[in-house]
């Protein structure tokens, strides 16, 4: 829900990107997985650069170049988690596939 918020700000990336690296660190495969996760988050930094902290009156505008990064940000960011998400799913299943409890 806070991916589509207008709240979802550059303060909240401050946040969000060291979890998304734990989260990488605990459940990607291989260092590509973390190179992956590492790239994006340099990518979310940059898209936030872009418009903060000089482009904002842009955002206050609703100019589309603006709207157009940061719904680029918001969509980087949205299918990394998905993607941590769904890794996380497969390797708890997998553990508990291999232990034999039931699901």
């Amino acid at each position: 829900m806070l991916v589509v918020s207008k709240v979802f700000s550059t303060q909240y990336m401050l946040w969000a990107v060291p979890l998304l690296m734990l989260t990488a660190v605990e459940v990607a495969p291989d260092r590509r997985g973390l190179a992956a996760v590492g790239a994006a988050s340099v990518a979310m930094a940059a898209l936030s650069a872009v418009f903060y902290p000089f482009g904002i009156q842009y955002v206050a505008a609703l100019s589309p170049w603006v709207m157009t990064v940061i719904a680029l940000r918001n969509a980087i960011f949205l299918a990394t988690v998905v993607w941590l998400v769904r890794l996380a799913v497969t390797r708890d299943r997998a553990i508990q596939a291999a232990s034999g409890a039931p699901f």
